[in-house]
């Protein structure tokens, strides 16, 4: 004889399932750096320089490589 197949989630009542929600924010609206920003924050904690001169190394070290 071939039983039906149940869910036993079903077979528990609605009343008795726990579901557990995640608090948190999706992964979509969190910040992610640019390799810019990365190449920027890593000249700040190496070599004392302002802001604006560590973007523009970081624009010519980096990404002003032709070859």
């Amino acid at each position: 004889m071939v039983g039906k197949n149940e869910d036993p989630g079903a077979l528990a009542g609605a009343q008795r399932v726990d579901v557990t929600m995640l608090a948190g924010n999706d992964d979509t609206t969190d910040f992610s750096p640019t390799t810019i920003d990365l190449q920027v924050r890593t000249l700040l904690l190496r070599y004392a320089m302002s802001v604006p001169m560590a973007m523009v190394v970081a624009e010519l070290a980096f990404f002003g490589r032709s070859a």
